[in-house]
């Protein structure tokens, strides 16, 4: 995954847990709407609770829709895009963060190790794989050079090594001063064409822990050589020859640079760009969805709201939603909580009835049958109901589902409006009306 892969990723995460934190508060509002049969002042619907509840999704909707109107006001080409990202590498890099960067592998990069100078036992790609070591040979004298030659471009932002393994020689043969380098000729030992990315003239020699030496290093190009000119070491005694070793050496890319290289990478923020609006589209679409569940709860919520004001105080109840029983049965158990079955006689009645679904994530039913005449709609109390306002039919149903048994009118969590189904073989709860 690259660093701008990345990005759209954690974008699409924030975008994802803010409309999921939406959808939960969403359907706990909904949920308020649903007043059991109690006694309990804690369960009774108040117009202030409604209201805050409100007032902190329509915040949350605010902060999606600033968050969206951000991304679309951001880098429109892949240069400004590139440009963006350069600048938080460079940031990053500078605060020593490793979270943009990806080790390079030596051995799958078909490159290969050189060096000035090598003992037959400690070649150059020891020092490159594992935990080896490279060794200078005799006679031994600085400076020494070691370096990879990669077959393509790579940009190395961070590296590290260490001496030998060869507990009486770490302080001596480890690097105390050195240079470390880059180059793009053809000839990468030709000294005269290398570009110094970091100068080491501390003489500080290596611990007896062999703690390894790491730098980053604020490098914004691409180059197919790297290595470490070693201009001294601490050196045996007596004698004071000066054998030069490194080993563990690791360098460290930026996410997505060893994957795409440098003459790639314009065309891939081109396309990830249009990845990232895609996914924009997808979050502004779920961001309407969101909207319109704010809408339904608010027409809810002033149902209630004029209800509570109203003489009847009308509130709307529902039955245990565990309690899933034929259409009769829960049609019985409304009046068992001394309530009546809801009749949605309006368009505003239905939007409560959609807030309800939209809360259970289920299938209800609503009071209306063919009971008295087959394909005859009406509600339990006898009224006609097949042209309320509000009550719109599911796609591709109709309502003479069942030509020889009694149907009853199913409300889906799933569909756009209700169908007829057949009214023992189904088991679902119902909503219900009480005056209090």
């Amino acid at each position: 995954m690259s660093l701008v892969g990345f990005l759209f990723v954690l974008f699409l995460g924030v975008r994802s847990s803010g409309s999921e934190e939406f959808v939960g508060q969403v359907s706990q509002m909904s949920k308020v709407l649903h007043i059991h049969k109690t006694e309990d002042p804690s369960c009774k619907v108040t117009a202030k609770h409604i209201e805050d509840q409100l007032n902190k999704l329509e915040l949350l909707a605010s902060t999606i829709q600033d968050d969206v109107r951000d991304i679309k006001h951001g880098p429109t080409t892949a240069r400004d895009l590139k440009q963006n990202l350069d600048q938080e590498i460079t940031a990053s890099i500078t605060s020593h963060h490793d979270m943009y960067m990806l080790e390079v592998s030596f051995p799958t990069s078909g490159g290969i190790a050189k060096a000035s100078s090598s003992h037959e036992t400690t070649p150059p790609m020891n020092a490159f794989i594992s935990s080896g070591y490279w060794h200078s040979r005799s006679p031994y004298t600085v400076p020494q050079s070691l370096w990879f030659e990669f077959t393509e471009p790579i940009r190395v932002v961070k590296y590290s090594f260490t001496s030998n393994d060869e507990e009486r020689y770490i302080a001596t043969d480890g690097p105390s001063k050195y240079i470390f380098w880059a180059s793009n000729h053809s000839d990468c030992s030709e000294e005269s064409l290398w570009v110094i990315l970091k100068e080491d003239n501390s003489g500080i020699p290596f611990k007896i822990s062999n703690a390894p030496k790491v730098e980053y290093i604020n490098n914004s190009q691409f180059y197919r050589c790297y290595g470490f000119k070693v201009t001294d070491v601490p050196g045996r005694s007596p004698g004071g020859i000066k054998p030069v070793t490194i080993g563990n050496i690791r360098f460290y890319s930026i996410l997505g640079d060893i994957y795409y290289p440098e003459q790639n990478q314009l065309s891939y923020l081109e396309q990830l760009l249009e990845n990232g609006n895609k996914i924009l589209r997808e979050t502004q679409h779920i961001f309407q969805t969101l909207n319109d569940s704010l809408a339904n709860l608010n027409s809810a919520a002033e149902f209630i709201k004029e209800g509570s004001a109203s003489d009847s105080n009308r509130l709307l109840v529902t039955p245990d939603m565990s309690q899933k029983l034929t259409w009769y049965e829960s049609w019985m158990r409304c009046q068992e909580m001394g309530a009546e079955s809801f009749i949605p006689r309006t368009k505003s009645d239905f939007s409560i009835l959609k807030t309800v679904r939209f809360a259970l994530d289920d299938y209800f039913w609503i009071p209306a049958s063919d009971f008295a005449v087959e394909n005859h709609l009406r509600w339990y109390n006898g009224e006609e109901a097949s042209n309320t306002p509000g009550l719109e039919w599911t796609e591709g149903t109709h309502q003479a589902l069942n030509e020889e048994e009694k149907d009853c009118v199913v409300f889906g969590s799933r569909l756009d409006g209700v169908f007829m189904w057949n009214c023992n073989n189904r088991h679902y709860p119902m909503i219900c009306k009480k005056n209090i």
